[in-house]
């Protein structure tokens, strides 16, 4: 009875699958939005049945993917699948909210840098050195119509953009692994509420106001920027793309550490969170000063302090 419920069950969510993956493929006009429930099938069943049938199911949903996609649809059930699955045996063995997410986003990491590398060495095609060349050509091409038309172009405006296309080249392992965590996190944000509904547990976060880092975090960014101005190593060496990912990550860190402050401030003075959010959203250019904010929270326990008050 248990086998056939799961076997009837496998096929539902692979159908459902199915339909997302052709939403997602052929229907640009919702093709973002659907692809964010594509791990919805495999968080419910992974959730509830073995993780041996989770790897069956798996292989289903990539032969599918195969026949729908072609080779360029099995990079969906990659990302998507795995990063359901790890999600799903999360929720099964009943973990915290925070190891599934660290867990979910590098598995989610793991799977695009696969990805990536395959698309290098087996179709012989960087999609990212691709989209930079593109840039770089538009720029060029922006310039010579600028120039044919009489037009005077600032070559400081030029020089801006072309350090903008190195610095997104050198942190691009970075921007991986930020994309990772963010995507993760529209993952359990939409989907998480939904097998709820269903009745499957789902692990919930602690508010974002009393999210807070390691201590340590503080050291490692003063280590860091205090190495990047004392050696100063060569730009496009091994150290140098090194330091800058880092403080990259660092950086953002201690961003998140200062919005999480102002939060807790919104909260305290009874902000209603539609305020709180696009009060976020207009500081975002801000970023540095919301570190420095991040920064003196997480040295001097500013919201305990305040609390005590």
């Amino acid at each position: 009875m248990q086998k056939t419920k799961m076997i009837t069950e496998g096929a539902l969510m692979l159908a459902i699958y199915t339909v997302l993956l052709l939403l997602s493929l052929y229907v640009p006009v919702i093709a973002v939005i659907s692809s964010l429930f594509l791990v919805l099938p495999f968080i419910i069943y992974a959730s509830k049945y073995p993780l041996k049938y989770s790897v069956v199911f798996f292989i289903s949903s990539v032969m599918i993917s195969f026949l729908v996609g072609t080779i360029f649809g099995i990079a969906i059930p990659l990302l998507c699948g795995c990063t359901g699955i790890v999600m799903g045996w999360y929720i099964k063995e009943r973990k915290e909210a925070l190891s599934l997410y660290v867990s979910a986003s590098l598995t989610f990491l793991v799977s695009l840098t696969l990805i990536y590398v395959t698309s290098i060495v087996i179709l012989d095609m960087n999609m990212i050195e691709r989209f930079y060349d593109i840039v770089d050509s538009s720029l060029k091409k922006s310039e010579e119509l600028a120039t044919s038309l009489g037009q005077t172009v600032d070559p400081s405006d030029l020089e801006k953009f072309e350090q903008a296309i190195r610095f997104g080249k050198v942190v691009l392992p970075s921007t991986l692994l930020i994309t990772s965590f963010i995507a993760t996190w529209l993952f359990i944000v939409i989907n998480f509420p939904i097998i709820r509904r269903l009745g499957i547990h789902a692990p919930r976060f602690k508010p974002f106001r009393e999210w807070s880092l390691p201590k340590s975090v503080i050291w490692y960014y003063l280590l860091f920027l205090i190495l990047s101005l004392i050696i100063q190593p060569e730009e496009g060496s091994y150290l140098s793309m090194a330091t800058v990912n880092v403080m990259y990550v660092l950086t953002l860190l201690v961003a998140l550490q200062g919005f999480a402050f102002l939060h807790f401030l919104a909260f305290q003075q009874g902000f209603p969170k539609p305020v709180i959010v696009i009060l976020t959203i207009l500081l975002l250019p801000f970023l540095q000063f919301i570190g420095i904010l991040g920064i003196i929270d997480l040295g001097f326990d500013l919201r305990e302090r305040i609390q005590k008050k």
